[in-house]
């Protein structure tokens, strides 16, 4: 790999909310580029699934408000007043909210449109180094990508359980065909990862890491991608507990593209 991407041990990634373009860079420890990335994503789907999943929280909220209002009166209500019932029991709103929550979800999957990474090594993007896509569009439960070769070759294969990852993130790469776990990624701090997904980062209060390591009993270490320490404005996939090389640096690069981006 003449971009020199196969001899660094730490690379750094853009963090999505800053990355408004769909063209960005992968650099080593010195800021420096060695990667050049090309998000394929349709601007317009994107937006409108973001939209559309916000208008659907929006309205259920607009609709649960009074209810809830009614509820925290009811509840502040002396106990010598004569008072009838609320409306809506807090067990109701709560099962309102997680549909509304689980609604959005999936209208925002069916309109979105498939994750694609484009990796070259060079800034003209024309010396392609890899390619990372979604298997599928609509993937509601477990969502898989694939990742290839200039010749399309696969090289491994990611997979992510959607549902599960709303709470806590977990990534397992396995071989092409399937057969075989090469590593797991597994977020981390676990008491932090809800409190992440549901409320967000809290200004850098509830940033998590994520742990890469291999899928036997030992379950060795072999990197960390790093939320929590960024270098200047990006992330760091620390891959200095790897020095081997176990883990191809291919598929690693794939991998902090992922976790950087699909969550």
């Amino acid at each position: 790999m003449h971009c020199g991407m196969s001899e660094r041990d730490c690379l750094l990634f853009r963090p999505s909310v800053f990355a408004l373009s769909q063209r960005d860079t992968i650099a080593d420890e010195s800021q420096r580029p060695i990667v050049w990335v090309h998000r394929r994503r349709p601007v317009v789907l994107t937006t409108l699934a973001a939209l559309a999943a916000m208008a659907i929280v929006g309205i259920a909220g607009f609709q649960i408000y009074p209810y809830v209002v009614e509820l925290i009166e009811w509840n502040l209500k002396t106990s010598f007043e004569i008072l009838s019932a609320p409306t809506m029991t807090p067990s109701t709103l709560i099962v309102i909210a997680l549909l509304a929550i689980a609604t959005s979800w999936a209208v925002a999957t069916l309109i979105a449109p498939r994750h694609r990474f484009d990796f070259y090594r060079d800034a003209a993007h024309t010396d392609k180094l890899i390619e990372l896509e979604q298997d599928g569009r609509w993937q509601f439960v477990v969502a898989t990508y694939s990742l290839r070769d200039p010749d399309g070759n696969v090289l491994a294969r990611f997979r992510r359980n959607r549902v599960l990852g709303l709470l806590c993130d977990r990534w397992t790469v396995t071989t092409p065909d399937g057969g075989t776990i090469v590593c797991h990624a597994s977020e981390g701090p676990i008491a932090l990862a809800p409190l992440r997904h549901l409320l967000g980062t809290l200004d850098g209060l509830l940033r998590t890491n994520t742990t890469i390591h291999t899928a036997d009993a030992r379950r060795d270490t072999l990197g960390r991608f790093d939320r929590r320490r960024l270098v200047i404005d990006r992330r760091m996939l620390d891959l200095t507990a790897d020095p081997t090389r176990t883990l191809d640096r291919r598929v690693a690069v794939a991998l902090g593209a992922l976790l950087n981006e699909v969550e």
